[in-house]
Parts: structure tokens; C-alpha cells; sequence
């Protein structure tokens, strides 16, 4: 009985959630279509798409995105998570002008200090206010696009694509750890950002009246 159980456990995770959580509000076109930042790695063998609809323009959205880093805004994300890890993310609720500037090559921090080294993502590709483009160098290897489809004059798809490469012996902490919890927390920024994005957007047309 416990046998079948967990048969029917692991079917239902391989053929419902994971393709629920790899895929999560994003169309099929949103799905197959190019993004900016494919190209960073070709050879992706590792690929999601999770989209969400922001009742705001791009110009609105993009400083929120441009800010995101351990040393700036955050990642908008479960902050319980983050404390927890001890990584010195904050939780913030404000545009800063002076996190408004990023360019190729910087790091986007995504932890405290380790061992002296600085922990983040270098950025590759930046595109105000449609795309901004990091790359991972490790667990996994690969990159992260956080892509601004407008739909209209009030409302955007904030798109997010993973591409990796996993090797053969980190399949296992992939598919147990990191892919739920990556899951939860990416999920959890594209949540933040568009709570953000949509208060900031009504308090400037009440400020306006």
C-alpha cells in the first residue's frame, strides 16, 4: 500500500506540480517564444518561464527591478527565508534614486559575504525598461531574465526565465532542493515586485487628484 501511495505521490508531483511550478502563469507563447538572454547559455538543458500580469507600465515597474541586490532593495520575496539563511537581504518598500543605475558587469548581490568573497550575479545585459539579464556562475550554472511585456498603456507581463546547466551529481539537490524552493522564492519576488509596483501606482494618482 505505502508502495503505491508514493507511486501515485511522485506521478502526480512529475505530471501536475512540477510542470505547474516550472511554467507558473506564463502562456505557451510565453512558454516557447525567445526572450532576451537566451543566448547567455545555449546549451540550457534547464529551462523555466513564470509570468505575471502588473497593472502597471514598464516605466513604472522597471526602477523596482533595476534596484533588486542584498546591498539595495532586496528581492521583494519571503523574507522569513531570508533571515533564516542569515544573508542580510532587506525588505524594502521605496524607490531609492540612487539605486536607479546598473550596467554590464556589475554584481547584483544576493548574500552577505562569504569567506570575503562577494555573493551575486554579474550582469550581462541591461535594457531599461524592457530587460535586464544576470548570470549565475554556480549551483547552477546559467542565467536569469527578468523580461517587461507591455499589453497596454496600464498594464505589463513581467516575465522570468531560468536557463542552467546542471551536471549529473547535482541533479539530486536539484530536483529535491533547490527547484521547490527556487520555485517559491522566484514566485515570491514576482509577487512583491507587482504589490509594489501596483501601490506605487496608486499613490501617485492619489497624490495627483
Amino acid at each position: 500500500m505505502a508502495v503505491l501511495v508514493g507511486a501515485a505521490a511522485i506521478a502526480v508531483y512529475a505530471g501536475v506540480v512540477r510542470p505547474w511550478m516550472l511554467a507558473w502563469g506564463a502562456t505557451q507563447a510565453e512558454r516557447i517564444g525567445p526572450l532576451p538572454g537566451d543566448d547567455v547559455v545555449p546549451n540550457a538543458r534547464y529551462v523555466t518561464t513564470r509570468a505575471v500580469t502588473i497593472d502597471a507600465p514598464p516605466d513604472r515597474i522597471w526602477p523596482w527591478l533595476v534596484q533588486m541586490g542584498q546591498d539595495r532593495a532586496g528581492f521583494y520575496t519571503h523574507n522569513w527565508v531570508e533571515r533564516l539563511l542569515q544573508s542580510g537581504i532587506p525588505d524594502d518598500h521605496a524607490i531609492h534614486p540612487e539605486w536607479q543605475t546598473l550596467a554590464v558587469d556589475d554584481l547584483m548581490r544576493t548574500n552577505r559575504d562569504i569567506g570575503g568573497k562577494p555573493m551575486g550575479w554579474p550582469v550581462v545585459a541591461v535594457d531599461p525598461p524592457r530587460s535586464l539579464v544576470v548570470r549565475s556562475n554556480n549551483m547552477p550554472a546559467g542565467s536569469y531574465a527578468f523580461v517587461l511585456e507591455p499589453i497596454d498603456d496600464d498594464h505589463t507581463r513581467l516575465i522570468v526565465r531560468d536557463r542552467a546547466v546542471w551536471s549529473a551529481r547535482e541533479w539530486p539537490f536539484a530536483a529535491l532542493i533547490y527547484e521547490p524552493l527556487h520555485a517559491y522564492m522566484e514566485t515570491g519576488l514576482m509577487r512583491g515586485l507587482k504589490q509594489r509596483a501596483e501601490q506605487a501606482k496608486i499613490s501617485s494618482t492619489v497624490s495627483l487628484v
